[in-house]
């Protein structure tokens, strides 16, 4: 009888797995991230520009390619979050400009899932300082299926940790206020 289960089991998760691309649905909109503490500063992303060289794929599982749609939107999605919508001031303190380098997801291992995203910032402060730096965000997920929403949970948790980290630079250039 075990065997008989152990069979069933080894068939039904072959059935899972396929052989045609996975698509990572990423969301629609962005779950806030929390602004960092600390003077209150508008912070406005000016544009964000897709400048991956590798557009067609995120990566791939085995043979299996990961496509997902809207990725600039997803980016811009995120980094909006930086911008408090009740904010009316007429000029910024800060405005930037974003370039996506990389949004990659593999799965090294059966049971584990890597996402990487890589931006770029050039900032542009209302004093006239500006500084351009490159930022990563890389997460760890569990792969159980190796569904398209796994992948995007990572790439979300990816995305969400560059963001932070643009967040905390885009501080540093806001004026003390008294």
């Amino acid at each position: 009888m075990k065997a008989r289960a152990g069979v069933f089991v080894l068939v039904l998760l072959a059935g899972c797995a396929g052989t045609g691309p996975i698509v990572v649905p990423l969301p629609e909109k962005a779950t806030p991230v929390p602004p960092p503490t600390g003077r209150a500063c508008r912070v406005v992303v000016a544009t964000v520009d897709d400048e991956r060289t590798n557009k067609d794929t995120l990566g791939a599982v085995d043979e299996r390619p990961l496509h997902a749609d809207g990725i600039r939107e997803w980016v811009a999605d995120r980094l909006a979050t930086l911008a408090p919508a009740e904010d009316n001031r007429v000029a910024p303190d800060v405005a930037t400009r974003i370039g996506i380098q990389q949004v990659f997801a593999s799965s090294p291992t059966r049971t584990q899932i890597e996402a990487v995203v890589a931006l770029t910032a050039m900032f542009s402060a209302a004093d006239g300082r500006t500084s351009q730096r490159s930022y990563r965000g890389v997460a760890t997920r569990l792969n159980v299926m190796s569904r398209g929403t796994e992948f995007a949970a990572a790439l979300n948790d990816a995305l969400d940790t560059a963001v932070a980290q643009i967040a905390e630079d885009a501080l540093r250039l806001c004026p003390t206020r008294t």
